[in-house]
């Protein structure tokens, strides 16, 4: 216990030197700025999930910069890599800082800028977790998780340049100037955030958003069993009755929301279609959902799936009985 409190003093009293406190100062800079140019298609200013994109504050921070001095750790910060974990896992670092998670979340892809070549702002921050002593060499859940978000990105935003390079030759052809040109940009936002995280569980959820012309957000959902290395399911969380209570929880939340707000509305619930569309019928084990900060399954829906594309994504907490 003694030696324990000997490190935990040393530990306190790290000094930082000052080139890690301007990468803290500009990490924290590029935060506050993030968002600042998003835009719909008739200029006002679009909300996308905005208490999902500011996690990290500066204590946070701080205290993640203190941890890596007295890791070797120190060695990714020299590369620019972060981390990033829940706030339970922050919590147990500052009471045994020279213990780690089984798992960890880092960012191993960031990019903030304007590239005035293409007239895209861009803010990415690409995840990658590492289980345990295997790292990066986790095979499993983790090592497919892991692909499969970088697939994503590198798809997302290839297909975004085009479509908006696509656009900018069609704006010149059809009679617009150059200096019109200029005032049209797109913005790519890539960002994730860890929901949940205990000895037992990983949440982590990753998000897209695209705005030019038109808003669009997409959101990628991963729970992962830290012991066995394999995704949890609904069925592992509420068992084989799952479906039964998912469904009258999201009928009842779904019922609620209409009757308090007039402007809200699922396909659906009383079992009509809209234009052809059938809106909510039901869970399966294809749906998609995190873990929230209390261990409680949030059912996910994207735009236009049970409701119309201005509500956005939607969200349904289950309550385990």
């Amino acid at each position: 216990m003694k030696e324990l409190e000997q490190s935990k003093m040393i530990y306190e009293n790290i000094e930082i030197p000052a080139e890690l406190d301007m990468v803290v100062k500009n990490a924290i800079a590029a935060a506050e700025e993030k968002r600042k140019r998003e835009k719909s298609a008739s200029g006002e200013m679009v909300n996308l999930q905005e208490e999902k994109r500011n996690k990290n504050n500066r204590k946070k921070i701080y205290t993640f910069v203190r941890y890596t001095m007295t890791t070797a750790a120190a060695i990714v910060i020299a590369f620019g890599i972060g981390l990033n974990s829940s706030e339970s896992f922050a919590m147990e670092m500052e009471s045994h800082p020279f213990l780690g998670p089984i798992a960890k979340v880092l960012t191993i892809r960031s990019y903030h800028g304007f590239d005035e070549a293409k007239g895209i702002e861009k803010d990415i921050e690409v995840p990658q977790i590492e289980l345990g002593e295997l790292g990066q060499a986790a095979g499993g859940a983790v090592g497919s998780i892991n692909v499969d978000i970088q697939r994503i990105v590198d798809n997302h935003l290839l297909q975004a340049e085009k479509d908006f390079a696509g656009y900018q030759k069609d704006f010149l052809e059809n009679g617009g100037s150059e200096e019109e040109l200029a005032q049209r940009t797109m913005d790519l936002d890539v960002e994730y955030e860890v929901t949940y995280q205990d000895e037992n569980k990983l949440s982590l959820v990753l998000y897209y958003y695209e705005a030019s012309t038109s808003a669009y957000e997409k959101a990628y959902y991963y729970n992962v069993n830290l012991k066995d290395n394999q995704e949890i399911s609904l069925q592992d969380l509420l068992g084989e009755g799952y479906a039964s209570l998912v469904n009258e929880q999201i009928i009842t939340q779904m019922k609620a929301r209409m009757e308090a707000d007039e402007s809200v509305y699922y396909w659906g619930v009383y079992g009509e279609e809209e234009e052809g569309i059938e809106g909510f019928t039901g869970v399966d084990e294809n749906t998609t959902f995190y873990l929230n900060a209390k261990g409680n399954p949030v059912i996910t829906f994207p735009e236009y799936e049970v409701a119309p594309g201005y509500m956005g994504i939607q969200e349904f907490e289950i309550t385990i009985k």
